[in-house]
């Protein structure tokens, strides 16, 4: 979001730090240096502000639950072992029961087409993406467990699909282990008061 707001906007103040530029100095070419310049920080900027948004997406707060850190454990790899995204499904590459650790890897690419040349021939073009979570799990105290994710996103065009992918598989997570959390309540009917 932020980069396509800092695209219109850099192009907005390459208008206008050339046109300042030219009344400044009176020189078109120096005019024009300062017209990208100007639009080339703006552009830097909403960058930045991209960076920020993403890195809350990446690394959210960690969370409690009452739960035991195997029991924690094991309801993330299950749940990443049934959690598939059409043909696509999450590899455990690595669960370290000692560390309270799981690393997990889904790969997918996404495939643009346009057309290159005059007799509208396709050119092939692949946004090849990859999502590694390392989930951490941390005893706090007897029976309750504290669960940080951090996702690793490489995207060879826009991680906008990545981002969605993220923000999905973090509320099925959080909400496989709030359901684990749960402790069963007693069944009181039938008791005369």
């Amino acid at each position: 979001m932020w980069t396509g707001l800092g695209l219109l906007a850099s192009l907005i103040m390459v208008v206008v730090g050339c046109h300042f530029g030219y009344v400044l100095c009176h020189d078109h070419p120096a005019a024009f240096l300062m017209g990208l310049l100007l639009g080339r920080w703006t552009y830097l900027g909403f960058k930045d502000l991209q960076d920020l948004a993403d890195e809350q997406i990446d690394t959210p707060e960690p969370k409690s639950y009452d739960l035991s850190e195997l029991e924690a454990m094991a309801a993330i790899r299950e749940t990443l072992t049934y959690t598939s995204l059409g043909d696509k499904w999450w590899h455990i590459r690595d669960l370290n029961l000692d560390d309270g650790r799981i690393l997990a890897s889904l790969s997918l690419e996404e495939e643009y087409s346009r057309y290159s040349d005059t007799h509208f021939s396709k050119e092939r073009v692949l946004n090849k993406i990859q999502i590694v979570l390392i989930a951490e799990v941390a005893p706090r105290q007897l029976g309750v467990v504290k669960v940080r994710y951090r996702f690793v996103v490489s995207a060879t065009m826009s991680r906008r699909s990545a981002t969605e992918i993220v923000k999905s598989i973090q509320a099925v997570l959080d909400e496989a282990l709030a359901a684990r959390s749960k402790k069963p309540e007693v069944a009181t009917a039938g008791v005369a008061t």
